[in-house]
This record gives C-alpha cells, structure tokens and sequence, in this order.
C-alpha cells in the first residue's frame, strides 16, 4: 500500500465536493478520460498539444503528476487532502481505482473514489518533517520518506505516532515544498494556539478596524448575538453596518449556528453578517448560504489569513507584536495550467 498527496485545486476550490462526495480530484480538466493512455509518452504528447504554451520541464514534471492519479493510486492505497479551509487533513482510502467522470460540475472531470476515513485530523498530530510533506509543491505526490504511511495510520488507529527522526530525502518529490504553503499553515497553527475566545474576537476587530470601520466588541462572557458590531463612517452609524460572531473552537460550525446569526441581524439592526470560524464548517453550509450572499458572509480559516495579510502593515503595533509576521520573495510556481 502507499500514502498520497492529493490536492483539490491551488485554493481548495473542490475539496468540499470532495469531502460531500467521496472521491478526490484533480484539475488539467481539458484533458480527456486519462485510462484511455497506456503510456505516459502518449499522455505527454497529448498534453503538449492541449497546453501548447508550457515549457517542456513543466509538461514533464505536470505529465508525471497525472499519470501517477490516473495509473499509479491503486485500490487499498491512502490519499491525503491537506484543507485550505480548516486546520485539518482528511485521510480516505481508495475505493476504485480512477474515473473519468462529468457528473459532478465543469470544474471536475478526473476523479478517484476513497471511503473518508478521517476528515479533521489536527495537523499538530504529525511532526514537522510529515508537515512538510503535506506542504510538498505538487498537486499529485507519494508521500514516502520518514514512515510516513506508518505514522499516519498509527493516527487513523487512534495510536501515538512512532517517534522516528526526520531524514531529508532530496530524491523524494515530496521534498520539494511549497513556501508558501507551509508559511500560512505556521501562521494559521500559531493563530489557533494564541488566539482562542475573546482573543480572537480582538484579532477580527482589528483587521475589521484597519479595514475603515468603527466597531464595538462585547466583553468576555454573554454577547446576545453578537461578538463585535462594526459600521461605516466617523461614529460607525452609517452602512455597511455589520454583525460579526466569531468561532475559535475546534468544531465545525453548523447551519443551526448561522441560522442564530440570521435571526440576529434584525434584532441589531445590522445590514450583513459575518461568521468566522477558524474550524471550517460542516458539509452542506457553505452551499446553503448561498441564497444569502448578499446578506451573509463565511470566514474560514483561508479568507481570515487572506484579510490578515491584506491589511497586516495597518494594524496596530500591539496586534503586530502579537502576530510578528515579516515578508519575504519566493518564486511561485503554478503547479496547474
């Protein structure tokens, strides 16, 4: 049997889809059904010809990536989906082997079917040498290196890890590690272990503050509704005048917790909600907010980093001691066309 890293798109973009459905994906979607190659050059000479502008070093290496979901994951084998919207990796294993499929939207076409063993396991369960496997820069990699496999199932087992030191393996694609990645996965853990209840609140406020609003924040304890209250204009009277509750714990939130924020925003007189929940949410929540676009609005971890990085240089000096964050160049390789 084997480990893999799966990721389900360079945002997440499918990997509630994934979860809901039971399968994993990948994108290169203008690629047709992949088990009709029975070599990988004959893969690669269609991939030149659908991604004409690619250099030849990245159709090698993307070709490889593909071939490798389509004709390397077998049945039995463990997949891992690294979440963008929770500090979390879902663990499956593969059910059937891969499928061409135009059932599940535009956006998905190449798919594998696994039974969800795990959707939330804590990355702070693994050592920092199988974090930066999960952080590999691929959309499609074996994970190998450390025993890896042996320490993930010991976790799937409800088992302590074994305890095996980390060995840099140069030759291991999984080595090759997205910065970037890795970087707001720190960042988000740092937050989750220093920020929680009303500190967190204090976070939100403060990018909400640097965003122009004026705002009011409820003491620790009972909010009735609402942790913070931000409007517009000098005394924050004016539109957009916004309800905010935020969630620190290690649950995701369900429809029943947006459903209060609905009902509050009359009793406050606000104009749009705002939920923020670093825990992500259960399936179907974000879809059935949809109606509600206009009037409500979901945070997860991923869009909190997103508006923290925005507006970091315009928090205070004692938010940005609490969270010392400095800027550095990488060079960003897109993994897919």
């Amino acid at each position: 049997m084997a480990l893999w890293l799966v990721r389900a798109g360079s945002r997440g973009q499918q990997e509630q889809k994934c979860l809901d459905n039971d399968f994993v994906t990948i994108g290169w979607n203008d690629l047709p059904d992949l088990s009709k190659f029975e070599s990988r050059e004959a893969l690669k000479e269609k991939y030149a010809l659908t991604y004409p502008s690619e250099k030849e070093g990245a159709v090698n290496n993307r070709v490889g990536q593909v071939w490798h979901f389509s004709h390397s994951i077998k049945y039995g084998d463990l997949v891992a989906l690294p979440l963008k919207s929770a500090p979390f990796i879902a663990f499956g294993e593969v059910k059937k082997t891969y499928q061409y499929t135009n059932k599940f939207g535009e956006d998905i076409r190449h798919i594998i079917p696994v039974k969800w063993l795990n959707k939330e396991v804590a990355r702070k369960q693994f050592d920092q040498g199988l974090l930066y496997s999960f952080g590999a820069f691929m959309t499609v990699c074996r994970v190998e290196r450390n025993h890896a496999e042996e320490k993930v199932r010991a976790v799937l087992d409800g088992k302590r890890p074994p305890q095996i030191s980390y060995v840099d393996d140069a030759t291991d694609t999984s080595s090759i590690i997205d910065l970037i990645e890795v970087s707001k996965n720190q960042i988000a853990e740092f937050i989750n272990q220093n920020f929680k209840g009303h500190a967190l609140e204090g976070l939100v406020e403060a990018i909400l503050q640097a965003q122009g609003y004026v705002t009011d924040r409820t003491p620790a304890g009972a909010d009735g509704g609402a942790d913070i209250l931000a409007g517009s204009g000098p005394m924050g009277f004016s539109s957009p005048r916004l309800l905010v509750e935020v969630k620190s714990g290690d649950a995701s939130i369900g429809i029943e917790t947006v459903d209060r924020l609905r009902g509050a925003l009359e009793k406050f007189g606000a104009d749009h909600g705002l939920l923020v929940s670093l825990s992500g949410y259960k399936s179907g929540v974000k879809k059935q907010c949809r109606d509600a676009y206009f009037k409500i609005r979901l945070w997860d971890q991923d869009d909190l980093l997103t508006a923290l990085f925005k507006s970091y240089d315009s928090l205070p000096e004692a938010m940005q001691a609490q969270i010392p964050l400095q800027r550095s160049w990488t060079l960003v390789l897109d993994d897919e066309p």
